[in-house]
C-alpha cells in the first residue's frame, strides 16, 4: 500500500513538474517573440525569475522522493538561471592602471528650489558615495537659477564636464537624460527613439569620452515605462484604487511594449553599427529574459553578469528580483566591482561597475 501511494504521488509531482517546466520553456522563448507583434510575451517575461526558483524548489522535492531524479530539476535550474542572465561572480584579471567607474542613476529629480533642499543633499551624498568617474543620469532636473546652481554644485564635486539631452525646459530648469564625467566629453549626437510627436523622459544619447588617450563611446537611454508609479498604489486608499491601478496598467502596458520593442530595434543598430569600445547604461523597463533586453545586448556583457550572484534587482517596488536597469560593455572591455547600491530616493537602486582595458 505504500509503495503503491508512493509511486502515484511520484507520477503525480512529475506530470505537475513535467508541465511546469512546458511553461517555463515558453518564458525562455518570449525572448524571440518580437513585443510589437505580441505584447503579451514581454509582460510573461516578468515572471521568469520566479519560474527559475521554481526549478530549484522541485530539486528538493525530488531530493526527498526520487533522488536518483533530482538532477533533472537542478540541471534545468542551471540552465535557465544562465539564460536569465543571474550573474555568476567569476575572478578578474585587474588593470587598475587602465580603469574608469561608471554609474547610472534614475531619481525623477535633481532640483535645487528651498522645498527640495533636503533631497539635493542626499542626492550629493549617493554621487559622493558612488564616487564614479562618469555617472548617466535619468530623469534628470537641473535648477539654473540666482539662488541656486546644479551644475555649479557638480563642479565642486569634481564633474567638470556635463551635457543634457533635453526632454522639457523652462526658464531655470531642464530636464532631461544627462551625462557627468571627470573626463572630456566630445562627439555628443541624440539617438532619436522617442515616438513621433511624444516629448516624454524616453530619450537617449551617445558621446565620447577621452580616458588616458583611450576613446570610449558612452550610450545612455530611457526607455518607454508602464506610466504606473508604486506610489500609486496607497494602502489605505482601499481596494478601489488598487483595481483602478491595475485596469491603468493593463491599459498601458500593451502600448508600452510595442514602443519598446521598436526603440530597442533603433537602440541596437545604433549600438552595433560601430566596433570601437563602448559601454551601455539604460532603463530597459523589461527585465533580461525579454525581447527587448536581448535585442539591444546581441554579443554585449552585462557588467552584472560576472560580478554578481541570483537574479539581481535595480528595483524597488512590489514585483521582486526585476532587473530593469543595465551596464552592458563590447567585448573589447571587462568589468569588475559591480554594485547595486540601495537608496530610498528613488524606485530604482543605482548601480555602478568599473570598466577596465588592456
Amino acid at each position: 500500500m505504500g509503495n503503491w501511494i508512493s509511486s502515484i504521488s511520484s507520477k503525480l509531482i512529475w506530470g505537475v513538474y513535467g508541465i511546469f517546466t512546458f511553461f517555463t520553456f515558453l518564458l525562455w522563448f518570449c525572448r524571440f517573440i518580437p513585443t510589437d507583434v505580441f505584447w503579451i510575451s514581454g509582460a510573461a517575461t516578468v515572471f521568469l525569475n520566479v519560474f527559475v526558483f521554481g526549478h530549484l524548489g522541485f530539486t528538493l522535492v525530488w531530493l526527498f522522493f526520487r533522488p536518483k531524479r533530482f538532477w533533472i530539476p537542478l540541471t534545468l535550474f542551471f540552465l535557465f538561471a544562465w539564460q536569465a542572465d543571474w550573474g555568476v561572480s567569476l575572478p578578474h584579471s585587474n588593470n587598475p592602471n587602465h580603469q574608469i567607474s561608471i554609474g547610472l542613476i534614475n531619481y525623477g529629480n535633481f532640483q535645487g528650489s528651498r522645498e527640495s533642499a533636503r533631497k539635493e543633499g542626499i542626492r550629493a551624498m549617493l554621487l559622493e558615495e558612488m564616487n564614479t568617474d562618469v555617472v548617466v543620469i535619468n530623469e534628470a532636473r537641473f535648477t539654473e537659477s540666482k539662488s541656486f546652481s546644479s551644475i555649479h554644485l557638480l563642479k565642486r564635486m569634481g564633474y567638470r564636464y556635463f551635457h543634457m539631452v533635453p526632454f522639457k525646459k523652462k526658464k531655470s530648469v531642464q530636464n532631461g537624460i544627462a551625462i557627468i564625467s571627470k573626463f572630456p566629453i566630445t562627439h555628443v549626437r541624440q539617438i532619436p527613439i522617442q515616438p513621433s510627436g511624444e516629448h516624454s523622459t524616453n530619450t537617449a544619447f551617445e558621446c565620447m569620452l577621452t580616458v588616458q588617450e583611450k576613446n570610449i563611446r558612452i550610450i545612455g537611454f530611457h526607455l518607454k515605462s508602464n506610466g504606473v508609479s508604486p506610489s500609486q498604489i496607497q494602502e489605505n486608499e482601499g481596494v478601489q484604487i488598487l483595481r483602478e491601478v491595475k485596469s491603468s496598467f493593463l491599459q498601458r502596458y500593451k502600448p508600452a511594449e510595442k514602443i519598446r520593442a521598436n526603440q530597442a530595434q533603433i537602440l541596437r543598430e545604433a549600438i552595433h553599427s560601430k566596433e570601437i569600445p563602448t559601454v551601455v547604461l539604460g532603463d530597459f523597463n523589461d527585465p533580461p529574459g525579454s525581447y527587448v533586453y536581448q535585442t539591444i545586448k546581441k554579443n554585449y556583457t552585462n557588467a552584472f553578469s560576472t560580478n554578481a550572484w541570483g537574479p539581481g534587482a535595480t528595483y524597488s517596488g512590489p514585483i521582486p528580483f526585476l532587473r530593469i536597469d543595465n551596464i552592458l560593455i563590447s567585448n573589447d572591455l571587462h568589468a569588475v566591482n559591480y554594485r547595486s547600491i540601495s537608496s530610498k530616493i528613488s524606485d530604482h537602486h543605482p548601480i555602478q561597475a568599473s570598466i577596465q582595458w588592456d
